[in-house]
């Protein structure tokens, strides 16, 4: 029997949530990224306990629920997947919604489109991109770390191997608990859905061109803050003239006469 995908609701909360016979590794590793692509978020777990996608909090309606099922199960049974639906999510056949991979976006993008977010959801869209467990950023980049490894094991000598692979191993783990930790911050993020007071296209287009660059670049903010010559200095003080002697108040005393000369 093939590893299948179940999506079911809860009866007693009303929370759609997904899970895998697999644990959403191995085979099934793609699937947690595409669930994620389309709108699922990573439940929180101990370690060995079972993983869990969900749907966000606020997504509490019955029809915009199996709207939003009905194009993760095409998309899913698209890749190849088998796919178990529960009957009060079942819905009429919808195209799949496949996202194209963005891995090729620059870190600097996804500052961009944080900086400018005006809404918690804009924030953690942009963070799965860093955290999308196949084509993020921060998994991607932990499997190229994997894969220097392997390729340096083959290489000097043996002492030096294992300590330089046994470190790039060690990264790759961190990469990856990052991502999840990361991934995790960015579930509660997608629940609140509110506006930022501050932030958004609509604040730094009404800013000067300087400074809605500096806005929406958090690299330059932060290079300006931090830089001496951009620091508030306070108004110049007016020069104040220079002191000068008080008069004297005794009346000067005669000068001893010289002593004579001698012959």
């Amino acid at each position: 029997m093939s590893p299948t995908i179940t999506i079911s609701r809860n009866r007693g909360t009303g929370q759609v949530t997904a899970r895998s016979t697999e644990h959403f590794v191995g085979s099934h590793t793609l699937a947690g990224d595409l669930l994620q692509r389309d709108g699922f978020l990573p439940v929180q777990r101990r370690p060995g306990e079972e993983t869990i996608l969900r749907l966000p909090a606020d997504i509490t309606d019955p029809n915009a629920q199996r709207a939003r099922v009905a194009s993760t199960v095409a998309t899913l049974q698209a890749m190849g997947y088998t796919v178990r639906v529960s009957p009060a999510l079942r819905s009429p056949d919808t195209q799949p919604s496949i996202p194209e991979p963005r891995l090729g976006e620059t870190v600097d993008e996804v500052g961009t489109r944080i900086a400018t977010a005006s809404t918690t959801r804009e924030v953690s869209d942009a963070l799965l991109e860093f955290t999308a467990p196949v084509t993020g950023i921060l998994p991607a980049a932990a499997s190229a770390l994997v894969a220097t490894a392997d390729w340096w094991r083959w290489l000097g000598d043996w002492s030096e191997v294992y300590a330089v692979t046994e470190r790039l191993d060690q990264i790759a783990a961190l990469l990856r608990a990052h991502a999840e930790e990361v991934n995790l911050l960015r579930a509660r993020l997608a629940d609140r859905d509110i506006r930022h007071p501050y932030r958004g296209q609509q604040i730094t287009a009404e800013l000067p061109t300087a400074q809605a660059k500096t806005a929406t670049d958090p690299r330059l903010a932060s290079a300006l803050t931090r830089s001496p010559r951009t620091a508030a200095t306070p108004a110049a003080r007016p020069s104040l003239p220079e002191p000068t002697a008080a008069p004297s108040t005794t009346a000067p005393r005669n000068s001893p006469p010289a002593p004579p000369k001698r012959t």
